[in-house]
């Protein structure tokens, strides 16, 4: 055996290399489980150490504390062994070389080579002819690693490790297998005869022997309980099978006679069946002989011959009416001209009363002339003059009372006229309204939420094409005319999203943003340069294009900036919010946030919420609107403005619209502003109508008051001229009193008077010359008034004539189409009659059918139920034998379960006996096999004990064989092994023939033997327990530990 202490460089890592040389030394050819070589690294005192071992005996030999013992403990840790089974400490940690030091290593290795060679070889296709096993021992854990000359080693678990162990028969556990140097010294110290049996019964195999019989004991005792189990329960079954054996008889011969009843039964029915239906035949044969259809023929080519007159007469009458038509038009004319003369006539006579009137005022007054000259005659010189001086003051107070009452009517008229001005104007501005309204309502009764602009639109609302020129716009891009693309217009960006609470959110962004509606967002210079004249260019005025330059273009940074800011900053309730940012451009979003604030701009529910929201003072809001009347407010330098809308439609918009994107039905919108729209134009109806009805009566008023001022004017100016003229009487009465006497004053009075008299005169000729006219005229008109009421009676008779013919043909009219609809009445009748004949030959017709139906079917049902119905029927009715059926059935449901049919109760009756029969012979058969198999088992168990005790002699008369001689071989002592199988015990028994001579010594007590006769013992124990179990390894430490020095160097 060469042995071989190598150095280790390093310590800290486990290396396995890899397996071990495919060359076989030539000594361990054709074996298995030879060991070939063993490597301890860092394992107790051994740093790396190397042994190549011989197939055959290998010896170490050394002083003490040289490692001897180590590496056998090393062997038996990788054969699978452990702490305590190893014979040293049971904790791995402790087999690490000087684990107590920091800087000491962290593992230690056990590897064993193994011949792999032979027909017992173990897995040789896999391993080759040598199979590696290593143990490596960590701080915490250890691992078994297993190679071969044709694999690398490998981590494999324990149950691999066994599996290989056992395959080549070794068991560390196997006294003769392993045996450590405190088993060694503790073998007689610590042993009995029951100790000694224990050893041997393990050695030789026999505890396993006498388990598996123990076991196969236990079994036979358990098959034998099992069979008296089961011969017990066969008694019940049987009984429960005859039990169902006869419910099965009984329950037959009830359904026998039910099937009997049900069979009479059924053939009944079809006796029925078959007489329903040549009844229902002979029935339908006979009403199928009376048809209404002849009838109806000749009465419908009655009514289109009656049709065809009815159709001539209605066109006479067309002609008659038209020709009533003519004859009331001309009365009508001639009516309204006879009115016309009957007003001229009128008019013409109340002149003429009025000529006669006056003709009679200047008789009268021409005779009061006299009259009056007798009284100027007598009255004193002053008495003109007091007189006139009491008319005239009269004429004064006159003339003022008529002056208030025209100033106070002048009045009320101003009043009037600027009312009916002001109800105008209300007139006109309602009607506006009315026809804006109509025109929305009429919009939105045929278009839909707005979410998509048309062109159209886009062209009416803009004034241009924008589609054209952003065109446009495009191609002068490329062409390097612009240098950032324009945006705009703004209002075709303003898309709300579809989570504003109310439609009005639309109006309050367009109003609020209506500045900026039309304008365009540029760049430079340059491009707002070309896109003012590419506006203009597409008809877009000067005044109306709004261009705004904005650098934002050129810092993209702004806008990254503001929409990180906006959405934090910007009110719940914000326009900005309310639009549809990912469909607006952000530089515009930037830009309508610099100009217009839509993140500091709040859309309030109503005025007391909006007011909530001002009046808080937040910063990041700056304007509120209210969408009750679309008022709003601000805060400017902490104070807050409140301003109401005067707009007459506040909510109308037309370039906001909703957003495009998750479009749902909102047609609840279109419907509110509907709804809100016809309440409002029935409103804006109503004020119409009632602000024309009081216009109409403040015109009526104001005529009034103006025909009272004429009146008053007329009678203003006459109070003036009869003033004027009594002052001018008056003044000259008083010249002529200071000029002259009474008597020429007398003269001149009459020469007034003759003077009054010849201008009496001639009123009198022009009054008869006009009354001459009057007549004259008066006489014309009666005259033609009297051709004209000829020319009307001759139209009333025409008329009535007209009128006459269209009685008549009326009165025909009515007869044709009387006759017609007696016609039709008949046929109508005819048509129920028709229906209802028609209703009764499908009754008959569904009914024959069904009976036939019937009939077939049941014909069907027995034929499937196996019933000949060509016998002779039974005369009883199916009611008769329904009874006898149900009394049959009622007999079978008391013993049927009622969840069942009776057929199904039947069924599980057969099925439960079949199932216990099957049960009964199942258990039989059971029976017999456990019968047949006990008896076998019996027979096994007895061979096997015979067989066991046959093993155990020959291995006990082996054992005693090999201990006596090897003893003899070794001391030259006469001992033998004395088993007790009973008791379970092994008494070693040894002579000593040098003590005695003539008669052998007996040592009763081992321990009082020396120490090298100890260790002969020992191994001769050990020998005997080697020839009755095979290992291919044994290791042995210190077996002549009794021994002492020089018995070991002669022996």
């Amino acid at each position: 055996m060469d042995v071989r202490e190598e150095s280790v460089a390093d310590a800290a890592t486990p290396e396995l290399g890899d397996s071990t040389s495919a060359t076989l030394p030539e000594a361990f050819v054709n074996t298995t489980g030879k060991v070939v070589k063993v490597q301890l690294i860092n394992f107790l005192n051994h740093a790396n150490l190397l042994l190549h071992c011989s197939p055959y005996l290998n010896m170490i030999f050394g002083m003490n504390g040289q490692g001897k013992s180590a590496i056998v403990q090393g062997m038996a840790l990788c054969f699978g062994g452990y702490g305590h089974s190893a014979g040293r400490d049971t904790a791995l940690l402790h087999y690490i070389k000087d684990y107590h030091l920091r800087d000491g290593p962290s593992f230690a290795r056990v590897e064993i080579t193994l011949s792999n060679h032979g027909d017992n070889a173990y897995k040789p296709e896999l391993y080759g002819d040598t199979v590696v096993l290593a143990r490596v021992i960590h701080k915490n854990h250890s691992a078994f690693y297993m190679g071969g000359s044709l694999v690398k080693k490998a981590v494999v678990n324990k149950k691999e490790v066994d599996r290989y162990l056992r395959h080549i028969k070794m068991s560390i556990g196997n006294p003769t297998t392993y045996m450590d140097q405190e088993s060694s010294k503790s073998f007689f110290f610590h042993s009995n005869p029951s100790s000694f049996y224990r050893y041997y019964s393990a050695a030789a195999g026999l505890v396993e022997m006498e388990q598996n019989l123990s076991t196969e004991k236990r079994h036979l005792e358990e098959c034998k309980e099992e069979l008296k189990v089961r011969k017990r329960v066969l008694h019940p079954d049987r009984e429960k099978l005859r039990d169902l054996s006869k419910q099965i008889s009984l329950f037959e011969e009830k359904l026998t006679d039910w099937k009997s009843a049900n069979e009479m039964y059924r053939l009944s029915q079809y006796r029925a069946y078959k007489e329903r239906y040549e009844a229902l035949k002979e029935t339908y044969d006979r009403f199928n002989q009376t048809d209404p259809k002849d009838e109806i023929v000749k009465l419908q080519h009655s009514i289109e011959l009656f049709s065809g007159e009815l159709e001539d007469v209605k066109l006479d009458m067309q002609t008659q009416t038209s020709k009533t038509f003519q004859h009331k038009d001309s009365i009508t004319t001639i009516t309204d001209q006879i009115a016309v003369l009957n007003d001229s006539i009128g008019d013409m006579q109340s002149r003429i009363s009025a000529k006669r009137t006056s003709i009679s005022q200047v008789e009268s007054a021409m005779g009061n002339l006299d009259g009056e000259l007798s009284a100027v005659a007598a009255e004193p010189a002053d008495t003109d003059k007091k007189r006139l001086e009491r008319e005239l003051d009269a004429c004064r107070q006159e003339y003022e009372g008529v002056n208030r009452q025209l100033e106070s009517v002048l009045f009320e008229i101003a009043e009037a006229e600027s009312s009916a001005h002001e109800i105008e104007t209300q007139i006109r501005n309602v009607k506006i309204d009315l026809d804006e309204q109509r025109r929305e309502n009429a919009s939105l009764e045929f278009s839909t939420v707005s979410s998509v602009r048309s062109d159209p639109l886009r062209r009416a609302l803009y004034r241009y094409d924008v589609n054209a020129v952003r065109e446009d716009i495009q191609r002068m891009r490329d062409q390097g005319v612009f240098v950032y693309m324009p945006i705009g217009p703004i209002g075709d960006y303003l898309v709300v999203t579809r989570d504003a609470p109310t439609w009005k959110v639309l109006a309050v962004v367009e109003h609020h943003l209506r500045n900026m509606i039309h304008s365009w967002v540029v760049a430079t210079e340059q491009d707002r340069r070309a896109l003012e004249s590419l506006l203009i260019k597409h008809g877009c005025s000067r005044s109306q294009s709004k261009i705004i330059k904005s650098n934002v273009f050129m810092r993209p940074d702004l806008v990254e900036r503001m929409q990180r800011r906006l959405p934090m900053v910007s009110h719940r309730q914000s326009i900005y919010s309310y639009l549809a940012v990912r469909e607006i451009p952000p530089l515009l979003l930037y830009v309508l946030d610099d100009v217009c604030g839509i993140g500091r701009t709040v859309v309030c529910i109503d005025d007391e919420q909006m007011y909530e929201v001002l009046s808080r003072g937040v910063d990041k809001v700056a304007v509120a609107y209210s969408l009750t009347r679309l008022n709003s407010g601000r805060r400017l330098n902490g104070s807050m403005y409140l301003s109401p809308c005067y707009e007459k439609h506040p909510f109308a918009y037309q370039y906001v619209c909703y957003a495009q994107e998750n479009e749902g039905d909102y047609s609840w919108e279109r419907d509110e502003r509907k709804d809100n729209g016809t309440q409002r134009e029935a409103s804006l109806k109503s004020m119409l109508s009632s602000l024309s009805k009081e216009l109409s009566e403040c015109n009526t008023r104001l005529n009034a008051h103006r025909s009272k001022v004429d009146d008053i004017r007329e009678e203003k100016t006459r109070i003036i001229r009869k003033r004027t003229r009594l002052e001018a009487d008056l003044q000259e009465e008083l010249d002529s009193l200071e000029t002259t006497n009474q008597s020429s004053r007398y003269n001149r009075y009459c020469e007034a008077m003759e003077e009054i008299r010849s201008d009496y005169r001639r009123q009198l000729r022009t009054l008869g010359a006009d009354l001459a006219d009057f007549e004259a005229e008066l006489a014309t008109m009666e005259s033609k008034k009297v051709a004209k009421e000829e020319e009307l009676k001759v139209a009333n008779s025409d008329l009535k004539a007209t009128l006459k013919n269209v009685s008549a043909l009326k009165v025909d009219i009515q007869k044709i189409q009387q006759r017609i609809n007696t016609q039709k009445t008949q046929i109508k009748a005819l048509q129920k009659n028709m229906d209802d004949y028609n209703f009764k030959l499908d009754g008959y017709v569904n009914d024959l059918k069904e009976a036939k139906q019937k009939l077939e079917s049941h014909k069907a049902e027995l034929e499937a139920e196996g019933i000949d119905y060509s016998v002779e029927l039974p005369t009883k009715s199916p009611n008769d034998y329904l009874q006898i059926l149900n009394l049959s059935k009622d007999v079978l449901k008391r013993i049927v379960d009622d969840s069942r049919s009776i057929e199904a109760h039947l069924q599980s009756l057969r099925e439960k006996h079949a199932a216990a029969e099957q049960s009964l012979r199942d258990k039989e058969l059971r029976l017999t096999e456990t019968t047949e198999n006990y008896s076998l088992q019996k027979r096994n168990y007895a061979k096997r004990c015979r067989r066991f005790e046959e093993c155990r002699a020959r291995i006990e008369h082996k054992a005693k064989r090999a201990f006596r001689q090897t003893l003899d071989a070794v001391t030259g002592y006469d001992g033998s092994l004395v088993f007790n199988d009973v008791n379970r015990t092994l008494d070693i028994q040894i002579y000593n023939k040098q003590q005695s001579y003539s008669r052998a010594h007996l040592a009763t007590d081992l321990k009082t033997l020396s120490g090298g006769e100890q260790s002969a013992i020992q191994l001769s124990m050990l020998q005997s327990l080697a020839t009755i179990s095979f290992s291919p390894i044994h290791m042995f430490d210190e077996v002549d530990v009794y021994m002492d020095e020089s018995t070991r160097i002669k022996k």
